[in-house]
């Protein structure tokens, strides 16, 4: 019995001792959100409550509006230990795990709702993919739906194909869909688009409106095809080995931090695109219907976008997993018809 008595302290103070002399962690985290943005803000508070709540054992420093590089550059990066961590906003989700391509098919979702619907049930299948890659994912701060925005009336499939638009380097989504509408992109970075704009070699943009002004191209543009065309959803990784050394109530508490600012975040960035609309409408854009004729072109595009590009740039196993989870949501919120 007295040895028991005597056991029960030590191994409490060893695993105390143990705890106190985790070795702090320190997490440099590349992003392409400028620092005063919504996106930046969050992060910042996210760094904040993180630092506090593991008495300063954990620490994200983050290095805001691209600094670091495009999101290949910041992979590389992670890679050789430059940096620990990435809050991509554009294409760096697929480049990890290219399966998520899908889910920038154009015209597959109807609504913030569905889509949101659909990211929870394929979130295990994404982290399970990003382990094996090397990266742990924290979140999933979105950026809403990116319409097509123009400096030009776009109503008809001739209208599009004449419109010039922006192609970012590596979309293969966007190159395959101007490709099936017989449309000639203009490929540009995201720093070259408001010259481009201004001088007319780029006439078209896809876009959260947010994005557009907090880029500075609401001015050079006048039109928006009210359509809903691709979810842009952001992510926040870090790298797996350095994650793993936290200990695991700690990481539960910094997750249960990251979820909370993320939700707040996500609501705050479908608010901020309507006003951003509203803002652009005041100041003269006019938002175009999409007619049935156009929206038949589109949705067959993307079916053909779809075909091309599964079994290739993604699983066809993943994208009919996504498939059949819309179909889920629509038959759940059926109105009968």
């Amino acid at each position: 019995m007295r040895s028991t008595y005597i056991s029960i302290p030590a191994a409490f103070v060893c695993m105390l001792f143990a705890f106190t002399t985790v070795q702090a962690q320190l997490f440099k985290i590349g992003s392409q959100a400028p620092e005063r943005s919504i996106w930046g803000k969050a992060l910042k508070e996210i760094a904040k409550d993180v630092k506090l709540a593991s008495d300063g054992k954990v620490k994200f420093k983050i290095y805001h509006g691209g600094v670091q590089g495009d999101e290949q550059m910041i992979l590389k990066k992670m890679r050789v230990k430059q940096l620990h961590g990435a809050a991509f906003i554009g294409q760096g989700l697929a480049i990890v795990y290219p399966d998520s391509l899908a889910l920038t098919l154009p015209a597959m979702f109807d609504s913030q709702e569905e889509f949101e619907y659909v990211l929870e049930k394929i979130r295990p299948d994404i982290a399970q993919g990003c382990r094996q890659k090397g990266y742990e994912i924290l979140g999933y701060p979105q950026l809403g739906f990116a319409y097509a925005f123009s400096r030009d009336r776009i109503e008809s499939i001739e209208d599009l194909k004449g419109a010039k638009p922006w192609l970012i380097k590596g979309d293969v989504m966007s190159s395959e869909l101007f490709d099936v509408l017989n449309t000639t992109p203009v490929s540009a970075s995201v720093a070259d688009v408001l010259p481009a704009l201004n001088s007319g070699l780029i006439r078209m943009v896809f876009s959260p409106p947010y994005g557009v002004i907090a880029l500075q191209w609401h001015d050079k543009l006048s039109y928006r095809l009210d359509r809903e065309i691709i979810p842009a959803t952001g992510v926040l990784l870090v790298d797996r080995r350095r994650w793993d050394k936290i200990p695991g109530a700690m990481q539960e508490k910094i997750q249960t931090i990251i979820a909370r600012h993320v939700k707040k975040l996500n609501k705050g960035v479908v608010a901020s695109n309507l006003e951003a609309i509203a803002v652009m409408e005041k100041r003269g854009l006019e938002s175009l219907p999409v007619s049935e004729a156009m929206e038949k072109v589109v949705q067959d595009a993307s079916d053909e976008v779809g075909r091309r590009l599964s079994g290739d740039a993604f699983a066809a196993e993943f994208l009919a997993k996504l498939r059949k989870y819309v179909a889920e949501y629509r038959a759940e919120n059926s109105d009968g018809e």
